[in-house]
């Protein structure tokens, strides 16, 4: 993958890779396995996790208007933002790995 943005713009920038994918209800049967996968793949320093109905969210401050990482799973979905790189490439990876991780349940 290329360098598309120099490092002196990333700056402040919400950075965002959504995968989505059919549906798999399944994923409501491992929620708690999802969190566990997630802290293995040490992306970011988890500190908050919330299991919801249909979703799982991991960040890394317990306040939101804080975080500058954020994971959400969900029964059709994959998302990783952040507020903070390194550089386009490193996120990519730590997407990668993220997405690796919870690829059991799909």
């Amino acid at each position: 993958m290329k360098e598309n943005i120099e490092a002196n713009n990333i700056g402040n920038r919400k950075f965002v890779i959504e995968l989505r994918f059919e549906p798999k209800v399944t994923m409501l049967d491992h929620k708690g396995t999802l969190v566990e996968k997630i802290q293995m793949t040490n992306v970011f320093p988890l500190n908050h996790w919330e299991i919801g109905q249909s979703e799982v969210i991991i960040r890394d401050e317990k306040k939101r208007e804080d975080a500058h990482n954020i994971i959400m799973v969900a029964i059709n979905r994959i998302s990783f933002i952040s507020y903070k790189i390194d550089t386009v490439v490193s996120f990519y990876a730590k997407f990668i790995k993220i997405n690796t991780s919870v690829n059991f349940y799909r």
